[in-house]
C-alpha cells in the first residue's frame, strides 16, 4: 500500500512540475533575527553558456536598482559566464555592502562568476553555497521588491526569492494530496 501512494505522488509531481527535475540554483532573500541573510545553494549545470574570462575581484554586497548580487569579499574570481538574458533589477536601492561566507558566487545583469573551493575551474554540476548577510536592515529599508524572479540558462535555472515566496500554490497543492486520500480510501475499502 504504502509503495501505491508513493507512486500515484511521484506521478501526481511529475505532472505537476515536470516528468524531470532539473537541479537548480537557488537564491533567497530573508529576514532572520533583525537582519537580511541572502543564500545562494544548490547546483548549477553552466553547460551552453559562454566563458569569457578567469581573472578578477569583488566585493561583497548588492545593487538591487542595477541587478547585481556579489559574495566575492576580495576573492579571486576564476570563471566568467555570458548571461543568455539578462537579471532585472529586483529593486530601488543602490550598493549595500554586506558580510560575504562560503563559496564566491556573483550575478549580474550580464554575467555569472564563480570560484568555488579549491580555486578551480567551475565543472557544470558543482554545488554552490554561499552566504551574504545585511545587519540590522529589513528587506523594505533595503528596497528590494518582494518576490520571484526566474532566470532561464540553457541546462538550468537561477531562481531569485526575495521575502517569504516558498509555497506550494494551491493547484499544485491538491494534485499531490489528491493521490494520497485515493490511496488511503482504497487502504480502508480493503480493511472493511
Amino acid at each position: 500500500m504504502k509503495h501505491l501512494i508513493k507512486s500515484c505522488i511521484a506521478a501526481a509531481s511529475a505532472l505537476v512540475f515536470g516528468a524531470t527535475a532539473q537541479a537548480a540554483l537557488t537564491i533567497d532573500v530573508l529576514e532572520v533575527g533583525g537582519d537580511v541573510v541572502l543564500e545562494v545553494f544548490g547546483t548549477l549545470d553552466t553547460t551552453g553558456l559562454t566563458s569569457f574570462g578567469d581573472d578578477g575581484t569583488g566585493g561583497a554586497g548588492i545593487d538591487a536598482s542595477e541587478g547585481f548580487i556579489s559574495i566575492i569579499d576580495g576573492v579571486q574570481v576564476v570563471t566568467f559566464f555570458e548571461l543568455p538574458e539578462p537579471l532585472p533589477a529586483f529593486g530601488s536601492s543602490g550598493f549595500i555592502a554586506g558580510i560575504a561566507s562560503g563559496d564566491p558566487f556573483a550575478l549580474s545583469s550580464t554575467s555569472l562568476a564563480l570560484a568555488p573551493e579549491p580555486v578551480d575551474d567551475f565543472m557544470p554540476g558543482d554545488v554552490v553555497n554561499s552566504v551574504l548577510t545585511f545587519t540590522n536592515l529589513t528587506i523594505a529599508l533595503m528596497g528590494l521588491d518582494e518576490g520571484t524572479t526566474v532566470l532561464m540558462l540553457p541546462n538550468d535555472t537561477i531562481t531569485l526569492n526575495i521575502g517569504d515566496v516558498n509555497f506550494v500554490p494551491l493547484p499544485g497543492a491538491a494534485l499531490l494530496f489528491a493521490p494520497a486520500i485515493a490511496g488511503l480510501a482504497l487502504r480502508r475499502r480493503k480493511k472493511a
